[in-house]
């Protein structure tokens, strides 16, 4: 792994700052979009620059993993845990400091080397040119003439998971937010209904948010002068987002190309991930509906004795399929998981008022729990033990939401 930047000079210490600014933006589209690292690394295209850019930061990151081989308190799994903690997870200063058991001081110098293997590792792989990142820097790009909407822009919806559900209805008020200005200046009178109590739909956060805009946009240009208002239903397992536009004049019954390219794009990104995108157009209503399925909820029992873990485990979950219930008696782990139909166990095995095995031996043996899945969590590198003994999975603490959320998505698969 690579310890240094190979350029300290300006060009490479300019590519360390734009970096850690892309990094404390990691999920910011609008920074994104304009960062000088996105023509440093090669990244071009219009709508989905933000969204390249944060799938090759977020991997870079996870490239850094050591090996299995490689002792737990390595300074590689050190750099490994910082930049995720930090980065990914978005925990604060004083969290990943807590995490790592040093000072914040000390944290930060930790932070700047993590950045420096970080920016060294893209260095090399993305064969970063010191011009190149000298001219981002000086001269930020904006977009470029490659054509957007093709299969392989979009092909990483359908392999997004399902653990990331997001909020319809603040997803929708956000949404209604950024077209404000638009509609004001098209007078178009848009209302937005968010509803209450919508289940979340199974489909990338960013994915809805781009289709929604990419829909209203639609919807606010073709409604100049007049009106588009916005709701959503839920119905049989699926959620309906109606958006209809009425507009003051007639003007024929066809949509004007930018229009009709806008909604195929929203139409291509709805069908990867999984829905149905239905438009109805006559001389003056313009009537779309995206339709997507949700995620049903998941309960997950966790067993665990630390309540700074569970705290933690609470946060990872929030904002996903995943519900967390915290088992109240560890001596009854079985009759509660029955009794609330519990859908998977996170257990941890070293807790000082019963052994961890004793309960996955219980839950295997019970016919209400003998094929529910169990996740074990430890820092004792026993996989293979816990695997024999009757686990599904096994993670090592410390644990990341990535490895948490791809975990129960692999023991708990969506129908």
């Amino acid at each position: 792994m690579p310890e240094t930047c190979h350029d300290a000079s300006a060009g490479g210490q300019g590519f360390v700052v734009h970096l850690r600014q892309a990094l404390n933006h990691l999920y910011d589209s609008d920074i994104l979009i304009r960062s000088p690292l996105c023509e440093a690394l090669g990244i071009t295209g219009s709508y989905d620059r933000a969204i390249k850019l944060q799938r090759l930061l977020e991997e870079a990151v996870t490239a850094l993993k050591p090996g299995p081989a490689e002792p737990p308190r390595s300074h590689g799994w050190r750099i490994y845990h910082l930049l995720t903690y930090r980065y990914l997870q978005r925990f604060s200063q004083k969290e990943v400091a807590d995490q790592l058991g040093v000072s914040l001081s000390q944290l930060a110098r930790e932070q700047r080397r993590a950045l420096s293997v970080l920016a060294s590792y893209l260095w090399e792989e993305y064969h970063v040119a010191r011009q190149q990142v000298q001219s981002a820097a000086e001269n930020p790009s904006t977009g470029s003439d490659e054509p957007v909407g093709s299969v392989d822009d979009t092909a990483w919806l359908a392999l997004s998971a399902p653990g990331d559900a997001p909020d319809l209805a603040q997803t929708l008020t956000e949404v209604g937010r950024l077209v404000g200005s638009l509609s004001a200046s098209h007078r178009v009178n848009l209302k937005v209904d968010a509803g209450e109590h919508l289940p979340r739909p199974a489909i990338n956060h960013v994915a809805l948010r781009q289709i929604l805009l990419s829909v209203l946009n639609s919807a606010i240009l073709f409604g100049t002068g007049g009106r588009v208002r916005v709701s959503a239903v839920a119905a049989n397992g699926e959620v309906v987002i109606h958006i209809k536009t009425s507009r003051p004049d007639a003007t024929g019954g066809s949509l004007p190309s930018d229009i009709e390219a806008s909604l195929a794009m929203a139409q291509q990104m709805v069908r990867v991930s999984g829905g149905q995108l239905f438009t109805e157009v006559d001389n003056s209503t313009l009537m779309t509906r995206v339709v997507l399925p949700v995620v049903q909820s998941v309960l997950v029992l966790v067993v665990e004795d630390s309540a700074d873990s569970i705290r933690l485990l609470e946060r990872f979950l929030s904002h996903t399929r995943y519900r967390l219930l915290a088992a109240s008696s560890l001596e009854q782990v079985v009759d509660q998981a029955e009794r609330v139909g519990a859908q998977v166990v996170l257990l941890d095995i070293m807790m000082p008022l019963i052994d961890g095995w004793t309960v996955l031996h219980a839950l295997r043996s019970h016919p209400a729990t003998a094929r529910l899945p169990v996740v074990i969590c430890s820092i004792l590198p026993l996989e293979e033990l816990a695997l024999s003994l009757g686990a599904d999975a096994f993670l090592h603490k410390p644990v990341s939401q990535a490895a948490l959320l791809a975990t129960l998505d692999r023991v708990v698969p969506l129908p």
